[in-house]
């Protein structure tokens, strides 16, 4: 009798496993919208793969001088911070310069020769 208890105590949790993995399955199907959605999906991927590889096989190689793309990139983002800088200057020269051109006398070059003549 305890066996029989025992046996059908086993039935009844391989039931519940049987349950939870038909849950699961199903939860996944769900998700994945079945066997043959996957696999296109994954044929999918693997195409945007080919494509990716061939795009990296079309770019330049990779500076000697570097290591790693990540420290190529990092140059390069120094760089063009160091160009922003160089030309918000420059954009600063200008705008002086400009004030400056301003401020000159109204002169023609003939009379700034004659009025230099007479200073100097």
């Amino acid at each position: 009798r305890k066996e029989r208890e025992e046996c059908i105590g086993k039935i009844y949790e391989v039931k519940a496993d049987i349950q939870n993995i038909n849950t699961t399955l199903k939860e996944w199907e769900d998700r994945y919208l079945g066997y043959d959605k996957i696999v296109d999906e994954m044929i999918d991927i693997r195409s945007e793969i080919r494509i990716k590889e061939n795009e990296l096989e079309k770019l330049a190689p990779l500076p000697e001088e570097f290591q790693s793309p990540n420290e190529f990139k990092k140059y390069l983002s120094n760089k063009a911070k160091e160009l922003e800088n160089i030309n918000e200057e420059y954009e600063q020269y200008k705008e002086q310069y400009y004030e400056l051109e301003r401020q000159l006398p109204d002169f023609t070059f003939e009379e700034f020769r004659s009025f230099a003549s007479k200073r100097f």
